[in-house]
């Protein structure tokens, strides 16, 4: 079955026949060639969204891992009425890092105290000097190449009035 299109330009009339039996083989070309082009575009972006998602997934457990460890530490010296000095934090964040959390034997994780001076000044004008130490928890991750960094302040020795 042949279908005549007739266009009309001016006073001439021209016939277009177009067989209606299949594509041709240009046109089952064409049509892969756009197909392909729009496939590798989707596999694009789904390889960067499963990046994107294990990065965020790998930074994810490393801040939760820090933020446990940094609540063990202030709980274990919350709970005791003792005020510790500098070497008893670094004793309590080693035990917890080596006996209360053996899962991190493999793991990169630092830590840093630091002591540091806190002036305050109550309502009547008061100052009150309070040492506390700045504990900072680094866990590397993604075969150490990032790293996570989470800080918390406990107080380590009596408090001094000037």
């Amino acid at each position: 079955m042949i279908i005549k299109i007739m266009i009309s330009i001016g006073q001439k009339d021209r016939g277009i026949s177009m067989n209606n039996k299949g594509l041709t083989l240009l046109e089952v070309l064409i049509t892969l060639a756009i197909l392909g082009i729009v496939s590798i575009s989707f596999i694009g972006l789904f390889t960067q969204t499963n990046i994107g998602i294990t990065y965020s997934g790998n930074r994810l457990n490393a801040i939760m891992e820090a933020s446990s460890i940094l609540n063990k530490i202030g709980s274990k010296i919350d709970s005791s009425d003792q005020i510790y000095d500098i070497e008893n934090v670094k004793e309590i964040v080693d035990e917890i890092l080596e006996k209360d959390y053996p899962q991190y034997e493999d793991k990169n994780i630092k830590y840093f105290i630091e002591e540091q001076p806190l002036d305050l000044r109550q309502s009547n004008g008061n100052l009150i000097t309070v040492s506390i130490a700045k504990i900072k928890v680094l866990i590397f991750y993604d075969d150490n190449n990032k790293k996570v960094e989470l800080s918390t302040y406990v107080p380590i020795e009596e408090d001094k009035n000037e």
